[in-house]
This record gives structure tokens, sequence and C-alpha cells, in this order.
């Protein structure tokens, strides 16, 4: 069934007059919307709601490419998370279409009905965002902010519980669940409460009854916060779960610094009590307290690691902390910086056009973890996808002077990410910003925009841009409710203590010896080298024949190498097969000529040869044989692309022909693509 509505907007005018820029009466207008499946979203709310706002003068106070690039970025991406908005309940969808931007629409198996604490709370940071920007005025804001505010007092949108605090005091608290449906506000499925997305939408109401101070739209802020006690997830040793859910608080806890957790556990400590316990000590932190990054040129840069190796975890924290020394201590600030230089010599490493790693989805719509593994405290996070939000949470370092080498490399890196078009797709689009992530292996271009994106988008460019000014930015607002409440000098002396010991933690960066050269001059394009533990790969043995008894990711025993795929084997019908499936189709380009293995034995083969086979599917494949055979030594092997095809989602290693020893291990390293042989 089809229902319609009018929506009553605000169009705000702007007029320059001698370099500053005057508001004229707002004009009121309505428009039909459907519920039921909603059209692209009419111009006037992706062009005239969200004015270029004159008042902006970036030039006066930003290099000459910042200028450019923020005049070029600003209302696309404020435009895409207003494209997110369900306008009947003032909710983000935490996932739409950046193509059709229909509500209701994506690419992939994901929910469409569904919204998060994080991105409704980085939605309503992003209106007070919009009105100090000045795109829209403060009736408007207040406007918009009112359906949110009301639909988040709804009583099926929340959980109200009663507990025991940790003292012993009984204590009831009211919390949003996990997911709410942006078409009428009410919980999904899901009765999970998480700590950190309640305490990311407790921060923006925190800043809104600063923000917007004396309206009746801060004392319904207020009230909502009031209402969040977050001794409700406090354990018994004052470190904080990362969820509750119907009477049991989650066995995992907000335990690493190099977390977005640790904005919650700020927050409650000095909001409700909360032991400072809460606030993670990098040294003593599960997983180890810090680790170095080698980079290509020599230089070892000790950091506190990221729980997945990403700049969200370790970046976030900025956006709501700020940079201000008064508030947040230098060695915080420097680890924060550290870590994008890190993403970046990464980038460099691989040999990519973009960098920047962070949770995303990828092109056919699936969401997974993408992370540098060197400075990732578990696992192994992925690397054949880039995210451009995590590119943006580098400007939330403005302010830190030392940090404006690094801040201009995220802006030169996402200039770069609006080249990449694919399968109809482009990265950038004027009517939404930039799309998720992209591909830099093989080009393609995700098919959807984030509420997480496109409010971390939008809030870091506020912040960047206001810092630049000298005027009121998100944290501002954040640190001026701590001061009315008597609780900001409690969380600067906390984030001082943390920040001396990471700074102790984590020293100076180090010129240390040059790595062996990762990949021959010759090696064009770089599949993997390993380092990632074959980041976008996962394995199957062959369906017959031979028998691959392990199979791990090791440093290279000769310490000649970094991290190399360590193959034990036993073959049992005179050959054994290896096969790396890829998660994406990954283009061979046109001119190369040759695929290039690195791979060394424990021992002598016997072998004269072994094979490769790329493969688009089980009933295309190519194969290509090594003209020669390998040993003990590392040896780069160069196999001829003759009639190769132009792309493959697969790639087999076959031993074969072995006519004496059956058993054994072989290490593998940097697989690609070269035009010519040395």
């Amino acid at each position: 069934m089809k229902v319609r509505f009018s929506l009553v907007a605000i169009l705000t005018l702007f007029i320059e007059v001698n370099g500053y820029a005057l508001v004229v009466p707002s004009i009121p207008y309505s428009i039909d919307v459907s519920t039921a499946r909603s059209p692209r979203l009419p111009a006037f709310s992706l062009d005239s709601q969200l004015l270029q706002p004159a008042l902006l003068k970036t030039d006066q106070v930003l290099p000459p490419e910042q200028t450019a690039f923020i005049e070029t970025v600003l209302k696309p991406t404020f435009s895409g998370l207003e494209a997110l908005i369900e306008p009947t309940t003032g909710l983000p969808y935490d996932i739409l279409n950046a193509a059709s931007l229909r509500r209701g629409e994506l690419i992939g198996g994901d929910n469409p009905f569904k919204s998060s604490g994080l991105a409704i709370g980085l939605y309503i940071a992003g209106l007070i965002a919009q009105r100090d920007l000045g795109m829209i005025n403060d009736t408007a804001a207040r406007a918009k902010l009112r359906v949110t505010l009301a639909t988040l007092e709804k009583i099926k949108a929340n959980e109200t519980i009663t507990f025991t605090t940790r003292d012993g005091k009984r204590v009831t608290t009211t919390f949003p669940y996990k997911w709410l449906d942006p078409r009428n506000g009410e919980r999904t499925i899901d009765f999970e409460i998480p700590s950190i997305d309640g305490g990311q939408l407790a921060y923006s109401l925190a800043v809104i009854t600063e923000a917007f101070k004396g309206t009746p739209e801060a004392a319904q802020a207020q009230k909502l916060l009031d209402r969040m006690d977050f001794r409700l997830f406090e354990k018994s040793n004052g470190v904080m779960a990362l969820a509750y859910n119907r009477g049991k608080l989650h066995n995992n806890n907000i335990d690493l610094w190099g977390s977005e957790g640790i904005v919650s556990a700020l927050l409650g400590i000095a909001k409700d009590g909360v032991s400072s316990n809460a606030l993670p000590k990098p040294s003593t932190q599960p997983g180890g307290a810090v680790v170095t990054y080698t980079a290509p040129d020599g230089r070892e840069i000790p950091v506190i690691p990221a729980f997945d190796g990403s700049m969200f975890t370790t970046l976030f924290p900025l956006m709501f902390w700020g940079t201000d020394p008064k508030n947040v201590h230098s060695g915080i600030l420097e680890n924060a910086r550290r870590f994008v230089l890190v993403h970046k010599l990464e980038g460099e490493r691989l040999k990519l056009p973009v960098w920047g790693w962070a949770p995303a989805q990828d092109a056919d719509g699936a969401y997974h973890e993408y992370g540098v593994s060197a400075v990732s405290n578990f696992g192994t996070p992925l690397q054949d996808t880039v995210a451009a939000y995590a590119s943006f949470l580098a400007l939330n370092l403005k302010g830190y002077a030392q940090a404006e080498s690094e801040i201009q490399a995220a802006i030169g890196n996402l200039n770069e990410f609006k080249k990449f078009k694919a399968e109809g797709r482009e990265a950038f689009d004027s009517q939404r910003g930039y799309t998720d992530s992209v591909n830099p292996l093989n080009g393609r271009v995700a098919g959807n925009i984030l509420g997480l994106d496109k409010g971390t988008e939008a809030i870091s460019l506020y912040n960047y841009i206001q810092r630049a000014k000298g005027a009121a930015s998100f944290d501002t607002y954040f640190w001026s409710y701590l001061t009315r409440i008597g609780k900001a000098q409690e969380a600067r002396d906390l984030l001082r203590q943390r920040g001396e010991e990471i700074t102790s933690l984590i020293g100076e960066i180090r010129m240390g010896q040059k790595p062996p050269t990762q990949q021959p001059a010759s090696l064009d394009v770089l599949i993997t080298d390993f380092e990632q533990a074959a980041a976008g790969f996962k394995f199957i043995s062959d369906a017959s024949g031979g028998d691959i008894l392990k199979r791990e990711f090791v440093k290279d025993p000769e310490g000649k190498r970094g991290t190399v795929l360590k193959l034990e084997y036993e073959d049992k019908n005179q050959w054994a097969a290896k096969v790396f499936v890829l998660r994406d189709k990954l283009p061979i380009p046109s001119d190369m000529k040759f695929l290039v293995l690195e791979v060394r034995g424990e021992s002598e083969f016997p072998a004269q040869q072994f094979k490769i086979e790329l493969k688009k599917d089980p009933s295309a494949v190519w194969n290509g044989y090594t003209p020669e055979g390998f040993g003990k030594t590392w040896k780069s092997i160069y196999i001829p692309l003759d009639g190769k095809p132009d792309w493959f989602d697969a790639l087999g290693i076959v031993l074969e022909g072995w006519n004496q020893s059956k058993s054994g291990v072989m290490y593998i390293d940097r697989i690609g693509f070269a035009k010519a042989k040395p």
C-alpha cells in the first residue's frame, strides 16, 4: 500500500555581501514521499536545501588544494547523509543503494530496514554541523532534530532495565536497542543493546544539550541522556562489557585502547561514575601493548595496535575528543597520526593507488573487517578493499601540528578515490558523495552508501573546517557539556594518564635496517606478498590427487622475508595441488607477459617443473608451466602468460612428476604479474 504524506522543509537562501553570508527568510514547501518504494530523492533535498555555505571562507585559513577539496565534497557529503533519512521518524537507514538512493534498496543480502544507534548519533550531530556551517538555519535544524528525538522516546525503541550496580545500588535505565526499523522506530528482531553504539548516541545527545542550549530540543536530549546509565555494562572488575542482552552482559569487553569503545568508556566514567578501569590501559591490554611497523624505507614505527588494524578504531575517538592539548594528551594524537602514516606506507608498499583500511562492504555488499595486520591486535584483517571514510577520519587530526603532512596525504588519497569507475558505478557522485569502498586490485566500486560512512565523513569535515577557522566543533560542545556537569577535569586527567603511558610505550620513530626488497623490480602488479596473510584469499584443496597436510602463514624461517605461506604436503598419487580462491575476480592487464612466483623448499626438489592454474570457473582453466624446479634458496620463477585469460578468481599450484620425495615443505612468497623478465 502506498502511503502519502506532506513533508515540510525549510529552504534557506544565502547572499554574500563583502565576504559575509546573509540569511534570507526561510521558504516553506512540501512534497509527496512514498514510504513503500521511494524514488531517488528529489532535487530540493540534495541541491537546494543544503547550500554551499559562503560563510566558510576556507581559502583564508586552508591551503588552496585543501580549499578545493572541501568545496568539491562538502555539499555532496551532507546530501548523502540526508538521503539516508526516513522523514517520518528522522532515523537514518543503515545502508542505501548508492545509485538509486531509494530507501529500502541496497546491494547485497543485508537487511535494508535497520538503523543503528551509531548512525542515529552521527546524523543528529550532523544537524549541528549543517547549522554551524550555514547549510541550514537553526529553525530547520531543530525541526529535524525534534522528529528524531521523538522517535527515540518511543517505548518500542527502547528497553527499560532495573539492575544492581557494582557497588550494590538498584538503578533503572533505558537504552535503545541495537537495531531500529527506520520506518517506524521500533526494535527489529535483535534484543542486543551495545555499549559502543549507546555511547556514541549519548555523545551526540550531550553535544545537543550545549549546541542548542536553552531550547526545548536541548531539554528533550537531556532527558534521553539522563535515562542512559552506563553502569549497566560495568562488570565486577570495573571494565565495560561490549553489550547487554536480556539480563546478560556480553563475554567480551571494552579492554583495548585501539577500539572505538573507549569513547563509551570515558563518557560512562564522567557521566555515571563507572570505574576508571573502564578506560583501557595500553600497557596491560590483551594481545600486547605495542607493535612496530617496518616501512619500506626501513623506518620502524611503534604504535599501540588497534583491534582490527584499521584507521577507524584508532581515529574515531578524535571526532568526539578533539585535538586541543588542554583536553587530549599529545601521546594519543601522535599514536593516531602514526596510524595514518602506517596505512599510507602500506599502500605504497603494496603499490596501490589508494589506501586507508576500515570495516566496510565490498563491491557485492558483504561486510568485512579491513586493516593492516602488522598493527592489529587480533586476527588477520582483509586488505583487498579500501574505505573512503577512513581517510576522512584523518581530518580529525586538524589542530595537531605534527599531522599536517598526514592530513594532506589523506586529502590527496580521497581525490584519487574519485577516479574509480566500474560496472556503471562511480566512487564519487555529486548527489551523495563517496560510496562505501573500492577494490584497488580490480577497480570495482561498492554499490552502497552507509550511515556510518556518511555520518563520519560529515562530522569529520565539520570538525576540520571549524578547527581551521578557530570556531566551535563537535568536541568543543562535548567538553562544554563535561564542564557543565563538573567532570571535565576528571576526563582530562584520565586522558593525560593514558597519553603519558602511550608516549612512554611508543617512543620515537627509528630508522632501522632497510628490509630486503619486497618485490622484484620487474614485478609490475602484486597479487599478494602474504604480509596480510593472503588477505582476500581463502583456501580449498584440489578435489582429486594429492594432499596438503598443513597450510599456515609464518615468518620466513631464514629471516630474509616477512610473512610467507608454508605448505606441508604428502604426495600420495605422484602429485599434489593447492588452490587459492580469491574473494573477487582479478583482471589481468593486457600488457602483462609473465606470472611471477617466489618459492623455495626445505630441501632440493627432484621435480623438473611445476604447474600454475588460473581459473575463471571449473571449465575455464589456463595452465602455465614453470621452466624449472626450485631448491632451498628463494627463487623468482617467471611463467609466460601465453594465451592467458582476461581475469581469474582462483589460482592453483600443482606439483607433479615427482619420482622420489613424496613429502616435504615448500614456502611461497610474492605472486604477481610482470611485463618483462629481467
